[in-house]
């Protein structure tokens, strides 16, 4: 069941909704449904296992060559 994200025509809120056929959208903010409501192309969300990308510009695998690290003479 996806997740989409709707804008509210009747009172300008946006909001995610989880779409199941006999469970339709409507506005948590002032309860508009159907025609009031917009929905919105998104991003999917990608989520992979394993290693993580770095915390800090300090742990990026890149190394001295990394020109986003401070330690190495990018920004602070």
């Amino acid at each position: 069941m996806p997740i989409y994200e709707f804008i509210c025509k009747k009172c300008n809120s946006s909001f995610e909704h989880l779409v199941r056929s006999s469970d339709p959208p409507v506005c948590p903010q002032c309860g508009a449904t159907g025609e009031y409501l917009e929905k919105q192309l998104s991003v999917p969300a990608a989520h992979s296992r394993g290693d993580s990308l770095p915390t800090r510009a300090c742990d990026s695998p890149v190394g001295p060559s990394c020109s986003c690290c401070p330690r190495f003479g990018g920004p602070s």
